[in-house]
């Protein structure tokens, strides 16, 4: 998670959260695939009886990156 802004109104709040995530997989001699995601949420919350839940979450890939990198022994 690189950033998280919320608003919040009395019961309800709207925030987003910005996001990279590496997903990483063996291709060969020790090197990986890396698939870096990068996202923003964009989020409704409610306070309810059991805390604040998300009501509603719009999931937003901005781009996807694919580079390889040498794995650390």
């Amino acid at each position: 998670i690189l950033n998280h802004v919320i608003d919040v109104e009395g019961d309800t709040a709207t925030g987003e959260l910005y996001s990279a995530s590496h997903h990483l997989k063996p291709i060969e001699g020790g090197v990986l695939s890396d698939r870096v995601m990068y996202i923003t949420y964009r989020d409704r919350y409610a306070r309810t009886p059991l805390g604040w839940r998300i009501a509603y979450r719009l999931v937003d890939v901005e781009f996807i990156e694919y580079k390889s990198v040498n794995r650390s022994d």
